[in-house]
């Protein structure tokens, strides 16, 4: 009887380590500064004007009056608005055929929009909004604008290390490899034009799409085009600025395309793996 008590008191201590342990990694992580401290190199004066929102790229529905009005916001900023329909994206994407070919591969919607906004700012530079993301009062076009840097992105959310290590347990396509502790946003960021972090996260994506290109689930599309692979190449990165998001924008985040939401096609190209 006494050593079951033994069993107990020593399984219960290590239940309450494993959980302080949780907290302490998640509050620990240095949250980024919400003020950008340092200028960086010079960027185009041009660089920080340009608002860019993508809509209609499967919807055929006029844009909503509460995606207008969070357009209207921004542009009280002082932001010059710039609103990306089909035609558009196609357009662009027909100047970048090696992107181009990864389409017929996604099996979700949502797919379309992760590669547009990067080629997007990649060619013509500026901040990159979801039409979801409402700012706040802090104004963030003159702040960028002030210390005008490279390029600039958000912290989404911080995770424990236990929990980005069981992230890298349970999901397949991560091979046993943890999530970064803090997850980086692809709702918004900003960047010059001809970007290099932009351009790795491109690279990135489409490496991912053609190497795991049989894998589909929900995580599957946050790994391969979404922000976990923002995050990847963000980490990664030596010349960046993160913000973090809550101080510029309300991120609404209605996730219509999980569970299967917004599946584009039951016929999946399987693209040739990246050597």
């Amino acid at each position: 009887m006494h050593w079951l008590l033994v069993i107990l008191i020593t399984l219960m201590s290590l239940v309450v380590t494993l959980v302080s342990i949780e907290y302490i990694s998640k509050y620990a992580i240095r949250k980024p500064n919400h003020r950008i401290e340092q200028k960086r190199s010079e960027v185009p004066k041009t660089a920080y004007t340009t608002a860019h929102f993508v809509y209609g790229l499967w919807d055929t529905s006029p844009i909503p009056e509460n995606f207008q009005n969070t357009m209207y916001l921004w542009e009280k900023q002082g932001w010059k608005v710039k609103l990306w329909n089909k035609e558009m994206v196609d357009s662009l994407l027909d100047e970048y055929p090696d992107y181009k070919q990864l389409i017929p591969s996604f099996t979700r919607k949502v797919q379309i929009a992760d590669l547009a906004r990067l080629l997007i700012l990649f060619k013509e530079g500026g901040h990159y909004f979801d039409l979801d993301c409402v700012p706040t009062k802090e104004n963030l076009f003159v702040h960028l604008n002030e210390f005008g840097p490279n390029n600039v992105f958000y912290q989404e959310c911080v995770k424990g290390y236990i929990s980005s290590m069981l992230v890298g347990i349970t999901k397949r396509i991560r091979k046993w490899s943890p999530e970064q502790t803090s997850r980086i946003a692809n709702f918004a960021f900003g960047a010059r034009p001809n970007d290099p972090v932009i351009k790795r996260n491109l690279e990135l994506l489409r490496f991912r799409c053609m190497q795991f290109a049989d894998q589909h689930t929900d995580y599957d599309v946050i790994f391969k085009t979404g922000p976990d692979c923002t995050t990847t190449v963000v980490h990664e990165a030596s010349d960046k600025v993160v913000l973090e998001n809550r101080v510029w924008m309300r991120h609404i985040a209605t996730g219509t395309w999980k569970h299967q939401g917004d599946i584009q096609q039951t016929e999946i190209q399987v693209l040739p793996k990246s050597e």
